[in-house]
């Protein structure tokens, strides 16, 4: 088998994402909710102190807890945070998808049952990468807790005594701890998507045999096909466009042909700047109204004229009825 040393041609991606592979880091969806979860830790921590303070109330003035009050306490506690934690962890996976939903990964695949290919896919190097990675983010997690640790307890030791001091000293150094884990967590979660995105690219890699069919194939495509059109259309209006500044005339004909002529004095007879019909040829003219270049209906004129190149001088045969269209615009322009 030829070696895959090509990358993915916009083909191959294309068809990658309709069968429903995309690099998709799992790592970095948890750290990202991981993180969201703990930016709203302080309020929601505030709002269960204040629903078990009014429940405290209530149980001792003697007034029942029904079971449907409790249930309705716990979620209105659970309900903000699950919420808001599935619309991050959507968001994330949706902006590493590219908003991909992909019915086939949902079609179950006997062929993961395999044992040989679960081993290989244990023992692969993309499997070792992600537990060197795992390994290394842990290890961080750990050393930000130490140092978090050794800085913080000191200070802790100092509140003996001041039972609410200490609480609240030790709440703001464990939810600082909390967030520097997290946001190590984030940092890795992006390299390990990076990870992903790199083994994706070497998946649907090509050897060189395989990107010259793809070539051709999409030589025959229809869509690169009318892309290609467009594209040169585009190019060939904006340089035509360009070329309209210049002329002396235009001159006109039927299906919208147009010829944009230029003749100065010292030349020996007009030439041709640019020449086109249909929408080439309306851009032309609407280019020259733009740019008060003097636009002239001849139909003979401009059929005799139509099969010349850009730059090509006019035939003898036309000297006498372009020298009337010359002299017509250039009195045109004197009368504006």
């Amino acid at each position: 088998m030829a070696e895959r040393t090509e990358p993915p041609s916009p083909r191959q991606l294309r068809r990658a994402r309709e069968q429903g592979d995309v690099p998709v880091s799992s790592s970095l969806t948890k750290s990202a909710v991981l993180f969201a979860l703990l930016l709203a830790l302080p309020d929601l921590a505030l709002a269960t102190a204040a629903l078990f303070s009014e429940l405290l109330k209530r149980a001792l003035t003697e007034r029942a807890l029904t079971p449907d009050s409790l249930v309705s306490a716990v979620l209105v506690l659970v309900v903000p945070g699950l919420a808001s934690s599935s619309a991050v962890a959507i968001a994330i996976g949706a902006a590493q998808s590219g908003g991909l939903f992909a019915p086939k990964r949902l079609a179950p695949d006997f062929g993961r049952l395999s044992l040989g290919r679960g081993l290989r896919t244990l023992l692969s190097p993309a499997r070792w990468v992600a537990l060197l990675l795992a390994l290394a983010t842990l290890g961080v997690v750990c050393a930000l807790t130490w140092r978090g640790l050794r800085a913080g307890l000191p200070e802790l030791a100092g509140q003996v005594g001041e039972t609410r001091s200490a609480l609240q000293l030790g709440g703001r150094n464990a939810l600082g701890l909390l967030r520097a884990g997290a946001c190590a967590l984030l940092l890795f979660g992006a390299l390990d998507w990076l990870r992903a995105r790199r083994a994706w690219l070497g998946r649907w890699s090509l050897s060189r045999e395989e990107l010259a069919r793809e070539r051709r194939e999409a030589e025959g495509d229809p869509d690169i096909k009318a892309a290609r059109r467009r594209s040169q259309q585009i190019l060939l209006e904006n340089a035509a466009a360009r070329e309209v500044r210049e002329a002396t005339l235009i001159v006109t004909g039927p299906a919208a042909l147009a010829v944009a002529l230029r003749f100065a004095e010292q030349d020996h007879a007009p030439s041709v700047l640019a020449l086109g019909d249909g929408a080439l040829g309306l851009n032309l003219v609407r280019v020259a109204h733009d740019y008060a270049v003097p636009v002239l209906e001849d139909a003979g004129v401009a059929l005799a004229l139509r099969h010349l190149e850009v730059g090509d001088r006019i035939p003898e045969t036309t000297y006498a009825s372009v020298a009337e269209l010359v002299r017509a615009a250039r009195l045109s322009q004197a009368t504006r």
